[in-house]
């Protein structure tokens, strides 16, 4: 997060990369959304 003067208060570091998904699954969704 940043305060007024745009420095960093905090910071979230994840341990692990979360798995990402499908790449056909979010093609279908933005399809949907531009029909």
């Amino acid at each position: 997060l940043l305060d007024a003067d745009r420095t960093v208060e905090y910071a979230w570091v994840a341990s692990e990369h979360p798995e990402f998904p499908d790449a056909e699954a979010i093609g279908d969704a933005v399809a949907d959304l531009v029909d």
